[in-house]
């Protein structure tokens, strides 16, 4: 595995008043990077796949979770905070918008509330150290991340985080049939080390293709109870 960055983000992700360009930047997870989502068995950033089994190191610390509200199909206001600093979804009646003559349809017509709970994973690619985002809100790919969470957290007070691979299970429904249900399978532990210089000298366990994108690299740990490798959380 390569160089991993770790990634410094802003508390709250609710738009600026005063700079549009950074609220288009962080509309749906932007601020984490590529988003990634899972749909139909497959995951899929953009209409690109991405194959089962990649690896990605989750910083978990960065995960958000809260409310989105959405106007012609597209975000418009965030109300969304880190999991680290115990996030609370706030009461839908709250948040107003409540008309639903105003809310955006689905394909059979019917009224979609205009504010959708959301959570936000950051991931960090293995292989380059590119930035992603996993957005998710259906009740499977939310079940994964509590099984995740769960496992984590004995390793809450410490500088190791997992290393995952995406991958993809299913069930069979009395009505619905099949469906298809996202994996975090946990591979490995990691640890942020940092490089003596991570501005383009050499530095021992640095990737130099990456030194002047990071500052920082993963290092596997072997496994310890509460957070096994080959764990699948689904």
């Amino acid at each position: 595995m390569n160089v991993i960055a770790r990634m410094n983000t802003a508390a709250i992700a609710i738009p600026h008043e005063d700079d549009p360009w950074l609220e288009l930047a962080n509309e749906a997870g932007g601020q984490f990077g590529k988003i990634i989502k899972y749909a139909k068995g497959e995951w899929l950033h953009g209409e690109n796949e991405v194959p089962i089994g990649t690896e990605f190191l989750v910083l978990i610390r960065d995960a958000m979770r809260g409310w989105v509200r959405f106007a012609e199909k597209k975000p418009v206001e965030h109300r969304i905070g880190y999991i680290r600093d115990n996030t609370k979804f706030a009461d839908r009646n709250e948040l107003g918008f409540a008309d639903k003559s105003l809310w955006d349809t689905n394909d059979r017509g019917e009224p979609n509330d205009s504010w959708a709970q959301q959570h936000y994973l950051p991931l960090q690619h293995c292989e380059n150290g590119d930035l992603y985002c996993w957005v998710f809100n259906s009740h499977g790919a939310k079940q994964a991340f509590r099984d995740l969470a769960r496992a984590y957290s004995p390793y809450r007070k410490t500088n190791v985080l997992p290393v995952i691979s995406l991958q993809s299970n299913s069930y069979r429904h009395e009505t619905y049939g099949k469906i298809p249900v996202p994996v975090l399978k946990i591979e490995a532990l990691g640890r942020l080390r940092r490089c003596a210089d991570g501005f383009g000298r050499s530095a021992r366990g640095c990737n130099r293709r990456h030194q002047r994108r990071s500052s920082a690299v993963l290092v596997q740990l072997k496994p310890k109870a509460g957070l096994k490798a080959g764990l699948c959380v689904h």
